[in-house]
């Protein structure tokens, strides 16, 4: 029983560091002001808007 809770703290330890790194490459990847990229679009003449 013991072996037991111990392979089942470690399986959750080591997928739960997994899904954090997941999770936080997400919000990276999805919210662009998290890594200060805001691009600009300037085709019509006129204020430009930030995307």
């Amino acid at each position: 029983m013991k072996r037991t809770r111990q392979l089942h703290l470690w399986i959750g330890l080591i997928c739960s560091v997994f899904i954090l790194i997941q999770s936080i490459t997400g919000l990276l990847l999805s919210e662009k002001w998290l890594t200060g990229s805001e691009e600009q679009i300037c085709d019509l003449p006129g204020p430009c808007l930030k995307v």
